[in-house]
């Protein structure tokens, strides 16, 4: 009954499918957070704006994200965070496939694991075969697409 009366109660509402209120120009930036816990990997896609074109003034907005439950176990929150990077690189590239009307001028990934940047970022750090085919395809993304990989601390992260 209560669902039934949440549902009456959202029949009015309306959500507005344009996320780039108040944009100007044509020129945005995408951005993934990304993050993995001991159960789960999340990577959340956001579009950054110019809002005015006399000062810097930017809004930043949800497009969409993803969750994938991982079992646990040995190194689970190791493999989610693995995991949550590289579901957050294919999210960028499939954002950027999909927005057409403007142009995509940077890419940004923004994680709190130390161990992920590392792995990702290291050509010479010996890996187990799950972190290292994962890594190599972010990496070769990262280097084909000039995403830029940033550290956010957990505290601070909008995927934590």
């Amino acid at each position: 009954m209560k669902v039934t009366k949440m549902i009456f109660d959202l029949k009015d509402h309306e959500v507005s499918r344009f996320c780039f209120e108040g944009i100007v120009g044509d020129e945005i930036e995408l951005v993934a957070s990304v993050d993995g816990s001991d159960l789960i990997s999340a990577a959340r896609i956001f579009v950054r704006y110019k809002t005015s074109s006399s000062i810097e003034e930017h809004d930043c907005n949800y497009l969409f994200g993803n969750l994938l439950l991982i079992g646990s176990g040995h190194e689970a929150a190791t493999k989610t965070e693995c995991h949550s990077f590289y579901m957050g690189i294919n999210l960028l590239l499939l954002a950027h496939k999909l927005i057409r009307n403007y142009k995509v001028t940077k890419m940004y990934i923004v994680s709190d694991s130390q161990i992920t940047l590392s792995g990702v970022t290291s050509l010479t750090a010996s890996q187990k075969l799950f972190y290292r085919q994962r890594n190599a395809y972010s990496r070769t993304q990262i280097e084909r697409f000039n995403i830029k990989v940033l550290y956010c601390p957990g505290e601070l992260s909008d995927s934590d």
